[in-house]
């Protein structure tokens, strides 16, 4: 038959000694894992708002014609999509199409945490002039600045005619 005997003392205390220090080891861990994960909650809600900001700043731009001033201070980033001349071209199509910017709704973001900034994309349903569109913001965030690395519009009601797929599109991802 099976007994169950009293660990000697040298023992049980080495068996408590083990526990603590494996316990002591595992919350070290968890308080670091914790700090890291506040640390990037706290720098991803920033980001966020930082190119919550940019988008502003887009739309405002978009409705006063200054997004060729607007693409020069973004071109490092943008010239690898195909150059200022497409850009514009592609801006132009939207206006022609779409009208002015009247307002938007932000619905899906999301935040990717990387050593050398953040990058930030923003889905937002905007209303145009014209009809409505789902526009989908890429920027790059470092050091509390905004770069817009992507741009992307799907139309989906221009006068009362539903469009089916992405009938403007432009992708100045790098």
């Amino acid at each position: 038959m099976f007994q169950i005997r009293p660990l000697p003392d040298s023992l049980a205390t080495l068996e408590l000694l083990v526990f603590k220090s494996s316990l002591k080891r595992w919350m070290q861990h968890f308080a670091v894992c914790v700090s890291i994960l506040a640390l990037s909650a706290c720098g991803s809600s920033e980001a966020l708002g930082v190119a919550e900001e940019e988008v502003i700043r887009f739309h405002k731009a978009f409705n006063a014609e200054t997004l060729s001033e607007y693409y020069d201070s973004h071109a490092e980033d943008l010239e690898k999509s195909g150059g200022k001349l497409a850009f514009m071209a592609f801006i132009e199509k939207v206006r022609q199409k779409l009208g002015s910017y009247k307002e938007a709704k932000r619905g899906a973001w999301n935040v990717t945490v990387q050593a050398n900034g953040n990058f930030v994309t923003l889905q937002y349903e905007t209303s145009f002039s014209n009809g409505l569109a789902t526009e989908e913001f890429v920027f790059h965030v470092a050091k509390q600045e905004a770069r817009l690395v992507g741009y992307h519009l799907v139309p989906g009601v221009i006068k009362g005619t539903r469009l089916q797929g992405p009938v403007i599109s432009f992708v100045c991802e790098a």
